[in-house]
């Protein structure tokens, strides 16, 4: 995200036009790779996973440009594997994935996000429909 998101705020002549930054949450490894910087965890896989040190980061920037600047937790859910492209979809009645979104919304919160906001509130049993096939819990 800081990598994204940082020469725009660098840059006054782009910053005075940036009110906040919104981001989404999956590379946070559902909670489990939260304050520290993005790394590589899996051989193979190109994603970067943690990074939430950053948010905290862009959030602090946006702070020292103006007190009403704000970053935006705008996208969550649950039921992917990071280490493939393998979705496992909703699992009705799992705490792991309620505790995963608990502990993300804490942290988030706590590094400066004015909200937090989930995919998408109503999805069927199977986790869908969406476009994309990747049947999520939500």
């Amino acid at each position: 995200m800081k990598d994204n998101v940082m020469p725009f705020l660098e840059d006054e002549s782009v910053a005075q036009y940036i009110d906040g930054v919104a981001y989404h949450w999956y590379t946070s490894m559902q909670a489990a790779y939260e304050n520290v910087p993005p790394q590589r965890v899996f051989d193979g896989r190109p994603s970067l996973i943690g990074g939430a040190a950053d948010v905290k980061d862009v959030w602090e920037k946006l702070q020292e440009q103006s007190k009403d600047k704000f970053v935006l937790a705008s996208e969550a859910c649950n039921g992917y594997d990071i280490t493939s492209d393998k979705w496992f979809g909703p699992r009705p009645g799992d705490w792991g994935y309620g505790y995963s979104y608990s502990h993300d919304i804490m942290w988030q919160l706590k590094n400066g996000a004015a909200g937090w906001t989930d995919w998408n509130l109503i999805l069927d049993e199977r986790g869908g429909p969406n476009l994309e096939g990747n049947f999520v819990d939500s």
